[in-house]
């Protein structure tokens, strides 16, 4: 049997048609997606450095949708609008002006990269990206984004190294068995291996996997999840059922206890 499709019977839709869905896609989606301009264009014929200064100089956002605002704190795409580059990812940062470096030295063809983005509220939040340049003539006008907010994973990460330094300093200082003050059993220590396993765990889910997993312990049920993410609640379902294998729990009571003492904390959750 064919599959193939007869290109007649596809519908043709106009350029305001496709910006319409495009811009609807935008809203329902949980990812974060962006448009910024350089005026003046950058030219890539100048130096590596007065094209990485030009990034954060002549960039600003021209586009953005309501997931990146409500990752920014802010009540509305709106007030992205104008935000300069330099303000939103600032080259004090070393990350920034490592990843502007290397986005030069590709002639801005650079797809994947991290940022680091300081919001007003002194908050700190970390990126992956993935873009699209606009070059004509050798002169960059613009890029668009999408960006996955991985600053949980990263404190995460951050959280495991100090909990195996502690561990081991922990353990060396001993001088042997870790037993509990109290109860004379190595229950102190028993606990802390899990939390330490239980991170590890952790660092095999996947950006939305971790997602889904902060609105499971607050509460929610898959509906209601696949209402805020904007995806269906059949995915939903393969998500919170990766996430039990992968952390190898039995329930969501368990997975709560786990994440409480982890200190990972679930969203906030306002119900009408």
């Amino acid at each position: 049997m064919s599959h193939a499709k007869d290109s007649r019977n596809q519908p043709t839709l106009s350029f305001p048609e496709w910006n319409e869905r495009l811009h609807h896609l935008m809203e329902r989606t949980a990812i974060a997606i962006f448009c910024a301009a350089f005026d003046p264009p950058i030219d890539l014929n100048l130096p590596e450095d007065e094209q990485v200064d030009l990034i954060f100089e002549n960039g600003y956002i021209t586009d953005a949708n309501e997931a990146w605002a409500r990752m920014a704190g802010l009540e509305s795409a709106e007030d992205l609008m104008g935000i300069k580059v330099r303000n939103l990812t600032p080259p004090s940062i070393t990350e920034n002006l490592q990843t502007a470096k290397m986005i030069v030295r590709s002639r801005f063809t650079l797809e994947n990269f991290e940022t680091v983005e300081l919001y007003d509220s002194g908050e700190k939040r970390y990126f992956h990206n993935n873009t699209v340049w606009v070059v004509k003539e050798e002169r960059v006008t613009g890029v668009w984004g999408t960006a996955i907010d991985f600053t949980d994973r990263k404190d995460l990460e951050e959280r495991l190294r100090k909990l195996e330094s502690d561990f081991r300093s922990f353990v060396e200082s001993s001088g042997g068995p870790v037993r509990d003050e109290k109860t004379g059993d190595g229950k102190g220590l028993k606990e802390t291996e899990e939390s330490q396993d239980f991170i590890r765990r952790l660092k095999h889910l996947t950006p939305r996997e971790h997602e889904v997993m902060t609105y499971v312990i607050a509460g929610m049920i898959n509906k209601e999840i696949a209402g805020t993410l904007g995806i269906a609640e059949s995915t939903v379902k393969i998500h919170r059922r990766r996430v039990m294998e992968k952390m190898e729990l039995d329930s969501v009571a368990e997975l709560v206890r786990m994440c409480e003492s982890a200190n990972i904390r679930p969203v906030k959750v306002s119900r009408r």
